[in-house]
């Protein structure tokens, strides 16, 4: 099995009453799944998102967790906001991104609201900004990803 690249929906969880949260369909991301079953975003990789099937819907928008002990209960307290995807998402080949998937994302990733969300959690340099466009470059250049 190869490393794949997967057009998957990705969340933002964020807190609201007590053990309460809601959990928002905010966009589409590009995943790289390895071959060992780690998966990372293709431009950035982060790779902290949580699997969506950790939270249980209650009623309407609200999610409890199904762990009460949840590093998501640490990282919304503390950036307001946990990104989550929903990992059997990565499984199915219907998920596949195509090379035109590829295209766009990298064309509107600026704009992407993933990438706003993610600026908010990682702020870099200039370099590490420089290093992602280069990976940008890497990824058109090489047409033998999928």
């Amino acid at each position: 099995m190869k490393t794949r690249i997967y057009k998957v929906p990705f969340y933002l969880i964020e807190g609201g009453y007590i053990d309460y949260y809601t959990c928002e369909h905010k966009g589409i991301i590009l995943v790289k799944k390895s071959i060992v079953g780690n998966y990372k975003e293709i431009m950035t990789k982060f790779d902290e998102f949580y699997d969506k099937s950790d939270l249980y819907q209650v009623f309407g928008r609200s999610y409890e967790l199904k762990d009460k002990n949840s590093s998501i209960k640490s990282d919304v307290k503390k950036n307001s906001f946990a990104l989550a995807i929903d990992e059997l998402e990565l499984d199915e080949d219907k998920n596949l991104a195509t090379f035109s998937d590829i295209e766009d994302y990298e064309r509107n990733f600026d704009n992407s609201p993933f990438y706003n969300y993610y600026k908010k959690l990682h702020i870099y340099d200039k370099n590490e900004k420089r290093k992602i466009k280069e990976k940008v470059k890497k990824i058109e250049g090489s047409r033998q990803i999928l």
